[in-house]
């Protein structure tokens, strides 16, 4: 699998080991969730990762400097 879309999910959180079992995914859209926390190390499972969609994301302390 190279590209995952997860989009408008309600997704409100993603710990460490979410995306393990993906290292040759090169795409993921996250964009309008309501994402509230997301593991400091979520993303190092994705070596491969050259696109990250993120856009709309509603959560009360969610900052993109995670990213």
């Amino acid at each position: 699998m190279n590209s995952l879309v997860l989009s408008s999910n309600k997704i409100s959180g993603l710990n460490a080991e979410v995306f393990d079992g993906l290292a040759n995914l090169r795409n993921l859209d996250l964009s309008s969730n309501k994402l509230r926390s997301l593991a400091d190390d979520v993303l190092t499972h994705l070596p491969s990762l050259t696109s990250l969609k993120y856009g709309n994301i509603c959560g009360p302390s969610f900052y993109t400097d995670n990213f």
